[in-house]
C-alpha cells in the first residue's frame, strides 16, 4: 500500500504542478507600471486677426438726401412781398433745384445740384437814403422765358474717432451762376444779390444736416457688438465657443464712385471647450489701427476631454482580435478598451486586452498632422519603456510588431472629408443675406490643423483657417 501511495504521489505531483502553472498562466494579468504624468507648459493661443471690408452703397443714402434737401427756396413773403436792397432796389425770387448729383472721393462726398431761379423787381431814384422817384413798373428775368441757372451744393467730410465719435464737417460750396439775371432798362445785375440771399438759406440747411449727423452716437452700437463677442456661445454637442476679443478696429472711410468703403476688424483668441466657464465682461476699448485691411486668419483652440477621446478610440478598437504566430503555442489578443491621456508632449494609450492573457499595455506616440495629406496620426507609436521591460521579462509574445502595426491602423485619421465638409459649410455660411439690408460674401482659402498639444488635463487641437469676407450694406 505504501508503495502504491508513493507511486501515486510521484505521478500526481508533477500533474498538480503543471495544472497550477496552466491555471496561473491562463488567469495571470499583465500589468506593467504606468508611465508618469509629466507636466507640459501651455503656450498662449495665437492672436486671430479678422478684417472684413464693409461696402456701403451710397445710392440709397443719396435717395434719402434727395428727400431731405429742400427743393424750393424763395424770398420771404413770396410771391406778394419784396426784399428791399438799399433805398433804390426791391426784388423777390423763386429758386428750385434739380436732382442731386453725388460725387464721392477719398473721405468726401459732394451733394451738388443745378438750381433754376427767376427774379422780379423794381427800382427808383434815391439821394442817399431818401427816394426821389416812385418805383418803376416791375421787371423780371426768368418769367415767360427760360429760368436762369446756377450750380450749388454741399461738401461733406466724415471720419470716426478712436472714441467712436462720428466726426463730420459739411460746407456749402460757393454758388456758381451760369446765367446772369439783368433787369429793367438800366440792366441792373441782380445775380449777386440773389446768390447772397440764397447762400443764407443754404447755410441754414447745412447747419441742420451737420447737427443731425453729429447726434449719431456710435459707441452704444459697438458696445453691443463687443458684448456679443464676449459671450459664451453653446455649440450643441460640441462644447462652448469663447471668442475672447482683445481689440476692435475700424479703418478710415474711403468713398469711391457710389460706395463708401471701410474695414471692420477684431483681434481675438477664440477657443472651444467642453466646459462652460464664467465670462469676464470687459469695457469696450477705444478703436485702434485705422489702416484699411482685408482677409482673416483665425486660430481656434479646441479643448478635447480625454474621457471623450478614450470613448471614441475604444469604439474603434473594441473586440478587434490580433492573432500572433509565436512558436508552437498560438497566442492571440482581443482589444477591450483604450484610455487616452497626455504626458510630456506625447499621447499615452492604455490598452486593456484579453485573450491568451489579460492585462494592460502602455504605448506612447506623438500626435501629428500632415497638412499636405490632411492626415491626423500618432507617429512613432511604440511600447512605453516600462511596458517594454515588463513584457520582455514576463510575456515576450506581446512584444510584437504585428500588435503595433494593427494599432497604428487605428491611430491614424483621414481628415480630408471632414475638412471639405467644414469648408462647404463655412462657404454657405459666408455667402448669404444676413437681413434685408446686409449681405455677406466670402470663402475659405485654407482650413487646416495647426497644432496638437497633449496637455495633462485635455488634448488641445489648434485649427487655423484663412480666407476673405466682404459685407455689403444697403439702406
Amino acid at each position: 500500500m505504501n508503495h502504491y501511495i508513493r507511486g501515486m504521489k510521484n505521478f500526481l505531483l508533477p500533474l498538480i504542478i503543471i495544472s497550477i502553472l496552466l491555471i496561473t498562466g491562463c488567469s495571470r494579468k499583465i500589468i506593467p507600471e504606468q508611465p508618469p504624468l509629466e507636466a507640459v507648459a501651455q503656450d498662449s493661443i495665437p492672436l486671430s486677426e479678422i478684417d472684413i471690408p464693409v461696402h456701403i452703397a451710397l445710392k440709397p443714402l443719396f435717395a434719402m438726401a434727395e428727400k431731405q434737401v429742400e427743393k424750393v427756396y424763395t424770398s420771404p413773403g413770396w410771391p406778394t412781398q419784396f426784399i428791399q436792397d438799399g433805398c433804390d432796389t426791391k426784388y423777390q425770387y423763386h429758386f428750385r433745384r434739380g436732382p442731386l448729383k453725388i460725387k464721392a472721393y477719398g473721405n468726401s462726398v459732394e451733394l451738388g445740384f443745378t438750381g433754376f431761379y427767376k427774379v422780379r423787381g423794381s427800382q427808383r431814384a434815391c439821394i442817399g437814403t431818401t427816394p426821389v422817384t416812385a418805383w418803376t413798373p416791375p421787371c423780371s428775368c426768368g418769367f415767360n422765358e427760360p429760368e436762369r441757372k446756377v450750380e450749388v451744393g454741399f461738401k461733406a467730410n466724415f471720419s470716426i474717432l478712436p472714441d467712436y465719435t462720428l466726426q463730420n464737417y459739411i460746407e456749402r460750396m460757393e454758388p456758381r451762376p451760369i446765367d446772369k439775371c439783368e433787369m429793367c432798362f438800366v440792366k441792373y445785375d441782380v445775380t449777386k444779390t440773389v446768390m447772397d440771399a440764397l447762400k443764407l438759406q443754404l447755410d441754414s440747411s447745412r447747419i441742420f444736416l451737420q447737427d443731425t449727423l453729429s447726434k449719431i452716437k456710435l459707441r452704444p452700437y459697438f458696445q453691443q457688438v463687443w458684448d456679443q463677442l464676449q459671450r459664451d456661445w453653446p455649440l450643441y454637442g460640441l462644447g462652448h465657443l469663447r471668442i475672447q476679443p482683445e481689440r476692435i478696429r475700424v479703418s478710415s472711410l474711403v468713398a469711391r464712385n457710389d460706395s463708401l468703403h471701410l474695414s471692420f476688424g477684431v483681434s481675438a483668441r477664440p477657443e472651444i471647450s467642453f466646459e462652460e466657464k464664467p465670462v469676464r465682461q470687459t469695457g469696450l476699448p477705444n478703436l485702434s489701427d485705422f489702416t484699411p485691411k482685408s482677409g482673416f486668419r483665425i486660430h481656434l483652440d479646441a479643448q478635447l476631454n480625454y474621457d471623450s477621446l478614450s470613448k471614441l478610440v475604444t469604439e474603434r478598437v473594441k473586440g478587434q482580435r490580433i492573432d500572433l504566430d509565436n512558436g508552437p503555442v498560438k497566442k492571440y489578443m482581443i482589444m477591450d478598451a483604450v484610455k487616452v491621456y497626455g504626458s510630456n508632449k506625447n499621447l499615452v494609450l492604455q490598452l486593456s486586452f484579453s485573450g491568451s492573457d489579460k492585462g494592460v499595455l502602455y504605448l506612447t506616440g506623438k500626435p501629428t498632422y500632415s497638412r499636405d495629406k490632411k492626415l491626423l496620426e500618432v507617429k512613432d507609436l511604440n511600447y512605453d519603456l516600462r511596458t517594454k521591460d515588463f513584457v520582455l521579462k514576463s510575456a515576450k509574445w506581446l512584444f510584437s510588431n504585428k500588435i503595433l502595426t494593427e494599432l497604428k491602423k487605428y491611430a491614424s485619421f483621414d481628415a480630408s472629408p471632414y475638412l471639405a465638409q467644414l469648408t462647404e459649410i463655412a462657404g454657405k455660411g459666408m455667402n448669404r443675406k444676413i437681413n434685408e439690408n446686409i449681405s455677406l460674401k466670402g470663402g475659405l482659402k485654407d482650413f487646416y490643423i495647426g497644432g496638437i498639444y497633449p496637455l495633462n488635463e485635455y488634448l488641445r487641437i489648434r485649427t487655423s483657417c484663412e480666407g476673405d469676407a466682404d459685407i455689403m450694406v444697403k439702406f
